[in-house]
């Protein structure tokens, strides 16, 4: 019974915190609801976070932005504010959390001023649902998986953003709170995945798939998605592709070599999530080698190793290389480590 009362004893206070914002105390006030954009009603448990806008920089009690979840009524109250303009970002499971900043509600405050007529609304979003495959048809497991609002691929977009996750351990996936709309799908293998003779190739890797099963963005087709519903029975097999490697050395402006810096291969332009091999170290002799790199274009950088003077040091140059049908060596990466 004693330990019974000393736990709702340390409940309690989480909860009331978790619903209240920050301590009551002098200062501006700002108060509302959470509301479905559709019928009206109240949200409760959606999140609710304020960020400061100005002044800039905020002061010390305001640099982090303030967060708390919305009561059974779905409503909220930040108290104790400085004056200043802040900005409210609302999200719940489900909704569709505004990624234009523009269509956030913003309020402009001055001391000890009270607003407490604010409404949030919420648009119920869909989802997409389904599953990832192996050449081989069997469940890929932690497989990331991207939508992306649908545009035509064009030249020079640069980024694919989106929302994205990881399939469980059946290849499965469920990508939510997605406005309506028509979205590309990709999925990408979670590392560069070997297979030998796949489809003729002396080595190859399960290289990044656009539904319905294609590796060129342009012959993607769409998924389209309404509010409140899960498009679903989706189900997407990587495809498979010869894999090169990328090599080359990493000196200094004075030829000489550079141990341990850090090389790394990105995709360029980054339209999807990819599958580039990542990141190594360079060698006792400065070399680096990057395996698995599937054909395409790809920015190489290298960045001083983690022991050298970030007051004087500085990265290479990056090199935009292609990687097609055949490896790519040879390559000098030139970083800075001293002044002279």
């Amino acid at each position: 019974m004693l330990f019974a009362f000393g736990l709702a004893l340390l409940v309690i206070p989480i909860a009331q915190q978790s619903t209240a914002g920050p301590p009551l105390s002098e200062g501006a006030r700002l108060s509302g609801v959470i509301v479905d954009a559709e019928s009206g009603a109240p949200l409760r448990g959606a999140r609710v976070v304020l960020f400061i806008d100005a002044p800039s920089p905020p002061p010390p009690a305001m640099r982090r932005p303030h967060v708390l979840m919305t009561d059974r009524s779905g409503r909220f109250t930040f108290e104790g504010l400085t004056a200043g303009t802040f900005r409210i970002d609302a999200m719940k499971a489900g909704y569709v959390r505004p990624t234009d900043p523009n269509e956030r509600p913003t309020f402009s405050l001055t001391a000890d001023q009270h607003v407490d007529d604010v409404t949030v609304p919420l648009r119920k979003g869909g989802a997409i649902a389904g599953r990832i495959l192996d050449r081989d048809g069997e469940p890929m497991t932690e497989a990331r998986v991207q939508a992306a609002p649908w545009m035509p691929a064009v030249i020079g977009v640069r980024g694919m953003p989106g929302l994205s996750t990881m399939t469980n351990d059946l290849g499965e996936f469920r990508l939510f709170g997605l406005a309506p709309g028509d979205y590309t799908l990709v999925a990408t293998p979670p590392a560069a995945i070997t297979c030998f003779d796949c489809f003729g190739f002396d080595q190859a890797v399960l290289i990044s798939t656009y539904y319905p099963g294609t590796t060129d963005r342009a012959s993607a087709s769409r998924v389209k998605v309404a509010a409140g519903q899960t498009t679903g029975g989706i189900e997407l097999a990587l495809q498979s592709g010869p894999s090169f490697h990328v090599s080359g050395i990493v000196v200094d402006p004075r030829g000489r070599r550079v141990v341990g810096a850090r090389v790394r291969l990105m995709v360029d332009p980054p339209v999807a999530v990819g599958n580039a091999p990542g990141e190594v170290s360079s060698d006792a002799d400065g070399r680096f080698r990057l395996d698995g790199v599937p054909a395409g274009q790809y920015r190489l950088l290298a960045i001083p190793p983690p022991t050298a003077d970030p007051r004087v040091s500085a990265p290479a140059q990056p090199k935009t290389i292609t990687v097609d049908k055949t490896d790519v060596s040879d390559i000098n990466m030139v970083v800075r480590l001293t002044t002279d």
